[in-house]
């Protein structure tokens, strides 16, 4: 069994890759700053979850406080086939950070695809300003 650790880059990180026989399984962890207010509704992160993935949960982390113009009380975060999967009725506030307990699934889910994710202002309010700091622990698996 052989075991390492490495960074890919700035924002994704290999925590190990262990080999047994004929599989490899890599566990990473990836970090997106890109989450920004836009004055939409909805708002797709520019990098996701890569294609063949095993996501065991994705955490934000609001570093700068969501304000909407139209009365925006809670925000939610998954991605366009489940829109909370990971969070619901979540606050606003800069400091709200989010875990396994916000999460609106109990298992982990299989990514075929590449897949962006979605931050959404509950009710359709609009999300004018924020930054929020998203964090996604998934695993890929191959033959070696």
């Amino acid at each position: 069994m052989q075991v390492e650790k490495s960074r890919s880059s700035a924002s994704q990180m290999t925590v190990g890759t262990m080999v047994v026989k004929t599989l490899s399984l890599t566990i990473n962890i990836a970090t997106d700053t890109n989450c920004t207010g836009k004055g939409t509704a909805t708002i797709t992160t520019t990098t996701g979850i890569p294609a063949g993935s095993l996501v065991y949960g994705v955490v934000a982390s609001v570093t700068t406080i969501i304000a909407g113009s139209d009365g925006i009380a809670t925000w939610a975060f998954g991605y366009a086939g489940d829109t909370d999967m990971w969070g619901a009725a979540l606050a606003l506030a800069a400091g709200t950070k989010t875990s396994i307990v916000n999460f609106t699934v109990t298992s982990p889910a299989y990514f075929t695809a590449a897949t962006n994710l979605t931050l959404t202002g509950t009710g359709g309010k609009l999300i004018d300003s924020g930054v929020v700091l998203l964090t996604i622990s998934y695993a890929t698996i191959a033959a070696t």
